[in-house]
Protein backbone atom coordinates (compact mmCIF):
# COMPACT_ATOMS: atom_id res chain seq x y z
CA UNK A 1 0.00 0.00 0.00
CA UNK A 2 1.03 3.65 -0.61
CA UNK A 3 3.02 5.32 2.24
CA UNK A 4 2.31 8.75 3.17
CA UNK A 5 4.44 11.05 5.44
CA UNK A 6 4.05 14.91 6.31
CA UNK A 7 6.96 17.29 7.15
CA UNK A 8 5.93 20.68 8.52
CA UNK A 9 8.33 23.65 7.68
CA UNK A 10 8.23 26.17 10.38
CA UNK A 11 9.44 30.05 9.23
CA UNK A 12 11.41 31.08 12.38
CA UNK A 13 12.55 34.14 10.73
CA UNK A 14 11.53 37.41 10.35
CA UNK A 15 10.67 37.41 6.49
CA UNK A 16 8.70 35.54 4.55
CA UNK A 17 10.40 32.23 3.40
CA UNK A 18 10.41 31.35 0.03
CA UNK A 19 10.24 28.05 -0.67
CA UNK A 20 12.14 28.28 -4.53
CA UNK A 21 12.10 24.68 -5.36
CA UNK A 22 11.41 20.91 -3.57
CA UNK A 23 13.57 18.19 -5.48
CA UNK A 24 13.23 14.58 -5.27
CA UNK A 25 15.35 11.98 -5.96
CA UNK A 26 13.51 9.22 -7.34
CA UNK A 27 10.22 8.37 -9.64
CA UNK A 28 9.26 5.98 -6.71
CA UNK A 29 7.74 8.97 -4.45
CA UNK A 30 5.59 11.88 -4.96
CA UNK A 31 5.29 15.47 -3.03
CA UNK A 32 3.20 17.89 -2.53
CA UNK A 33 3.81 21.27 -0.99
CA UNK A 34 0.73 23.53 0.55
CA UNK A 35 2.47 26.64 -0.11
CA UNK A 36 5.79 28.31 -1.34
CA UNK A 37 5.99 31.89 0.60
CA UNK A 38 5.71 30.83 4.28
CA UNK A 39 5.02 34.14 6.45
CA UNK A 40 7.26 34.53 9.98
CA UNK A 41 5.79 32.33 12.17
CA UNK A 42 3.75 30.49 10.22
CA UNK A 43 4.01 26.89 8.36
CA UNK A 44 3.90 24.77 5.59
CA UNK A 45 3.22 21.18 5.00
CA UNK A 46 5.04 18.89 2.52
CA UNK A 47 3.48 15.58 1.76
CA UNK A 48 5.48 12.76 0.48
CA UNK A 49 4.26 9.45 -1.12
CA UNK A 50 6.59 6.35 -1.73
CA UNK A 51 4.33 4.84 -4.49
CA UNK A 52 2.34 1.36 -4.12
CA UNK A 53 4.17 -1.42 -6.23
CA UNK A 54 7.68 1.20 -7.05
CA UNK A 55 10.53 -0.34 -4.64
CA UNK A 56 10.98 -3.60 -2.73
CA UNK A 57 13.24 -3.90 0.38
CA UNK A 58 14.89 -1.74 2.30
CA UNK A 59 15.46 2.11 1.10
CA UNK A 60 16.40 5.53 1.65
CA UNK A 61 15.14 8.14 -0.59
CA UNK A 62 16.07 12.20 -0.43
CA UNK A 63 14.36 15.35 -1.00
CA UNK A 64 15.67 18.64 -0.74
CA UNK A 65 13.85 21.95 -0.47
CA UNK A 66 15.48 24.99 -2.11
CA UNK A 67 14.79 28.30 -0.07
CA UNK A 68 16.18 31.85 0.70
CA UNK A 69 17.02 31.14 3.89
CA UNK A 70 20.43 33.16 4.37
CA UNK A 71 21.69 30.29 7.42
CA UNK A 72 19.99 27.22 5.87
CA UNK A 73 19.54 27.66 1.76
CA UNK A 74 19.23 23.72 1.51
CA UNK A 75 17.14 21.08 3.99
CA UNK A 76 17.19 17.43 3.14
CA UNK A 77 13.93 15.30 4.32
CA UNK A 78 15.10 11.57 4.28
CA UNK A 79 12.10 8.58 3.68
CA UNK A 80 13.33 5.37 5.23
CA UNK A 81 11.89 2.19 5.78
CA UNK A 82 11.24 -1.44 4.17
CA UNK A 83 9.15 -1.85 1.41
CA UNK A 84 7.35 -5.44 1.70
CA UNK A 85 6.13 -6.73 -2.36
CA UNK A 86 3.43 -8.63 -2.53
CA UNK A 87 4.71 -11.73 -3.89
CA UNK A 88 7.99 -13.35 -3.32
CA UNK A 89 9.53 -15.69 -5.92
CA UNK A 90 11.55 -18.92 -5.29
CA UNK A 91 13.99 -20.07 -5.72
CA UNK A 92 15.42 -15.95 -6.51
CA UNK A 93 13.39 -12.91 -6.07
CA UNK A 94 13.33 -12.82 -9.80
CA UNK A 95 12.60 -14.72 -13.33
CA UNK A 96 14.89 -14.64 -15.90
CA UNK A 97 13.63 -17.01 -19.14
CA UNK A 98 16.72 -16.81 -20.77
CA UNK A 99 16.62 -17.16 -25.06
CA UNK A 100 13.77 -18.98 -25.96
CA UNK A 101 14.31 -20.48 -29.22
CA UNK A 102 11.79 -21.64 -31.72
CA UNK A 103 11.46 -25.17 -32.27
CA UNK A 104 13.46 -26.22 -28.56
CA UNK A 105 11.46 -27.41 -25.60
CA UNK A 106 12.00 -25.20 -22.51
CA UNK A 107 10.82 -25.65 -19.05
CA UNK A 108 10.88 -23.14 -16.29
CA UNK A 109 9.28 -23.86 -12.78
CA UNK A 110 9.32 -21.47 -9.94
CA UNK A 111 6.78 -21.08 -6.77
CA UNK A 112 5.01 -17.70 -5.84
CA UNK A 113 4.07 -16.80 -2.49
CA UNK A 114 1.95 -14.09 -1.12
CA UNK A 115 3.08 -12.41 1.57
CA UNK A 116 -0.03 -10.95 2.72
CA UNK A 117 -3.42 -13.09 3.50
CA UNK A 118 -5.66 -11.36 1.24
CA UNK A 119 -3.20 -11.67 -1.75
CA UNK A 120 -5.50 -13.10 -5.03
CA UNK A 121 -3.65 -14.51 -7.81
CA UNK A 122 -4.70 -15.07 -11.23
CA UNK A 123 -3.05 -16.76 -14.52
CA UNK A 124 -3.64 -14.61 -17.20
CA UNK A 125 -3.54 -16.10 -21.21
CA UNK A 126 -0.05 -15.99 -22.21
CA UNK A 127 0.58 -14.20 -25.67
CA UNK A 128 3.23 -15.25 -28.11
CA UNK A 129 3.85 -15.82 -31.73
CA UNK A 130 5.23 -19.12 -31.26
CA UNK A 131 3.26 -22.32 -29.80
CA UNK A 132 3.32 -21.84 -26.08
CA UNK A 133 2.16 -24.40 -22.99
CA UNK A 134 1.76 -22.72 -19.46
CA UNK A 135 0.36 -24.78 -16.48
CA UNK A 136 0.20 -24.06 -12.78
CA UNK A 137 -0.65 -25.71 -9.57
CA UNK A 138 -2.07 -24.26 -6.89
CA UNK A 139 -0.01 -25.61 -3.90
CA UNK A 140 -1.45 -26.35 -0.52
CA UNK A 141 0.32 -24.11 2.00
CA UNK A 142 0.16 -26.69 4.82
CA UNK A 143 2.14 -29.43 2.99
CA UNK A 144 3.10 -28.37 -0.29
CA UNK A 145 1.13 -30.66 -2.50
CA UNK A 146 -0.63 -29.20 -5.46
CA UNK A 147 -4.60 -29.62 -6.51
CA UNK A 148 -5.42 -28.26 -9.44
CA UNK A 149 -3.95 -27.54 -13.12
CA UNK A 150 -4.64 -24.95 -16.25
CA UNK A 151 -2.89 -24.84 -19.49
CA UNK A 152 -3.08 -21.72 -21.77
Amino acid sequence: EEQSTTFIIKNTGNETLKIIRVRKTCGCSTIKLSRKNIPPGQTATLITNIKKNSIAGSFSKSIYVESNASNFRFLRLTLSGKAVPLLKVFPKDFLYLGTLIPEKSSNYSFKLKATQPDVKLKLMPVESNFPIKTSFKKLNAKDGSGSGEQDS
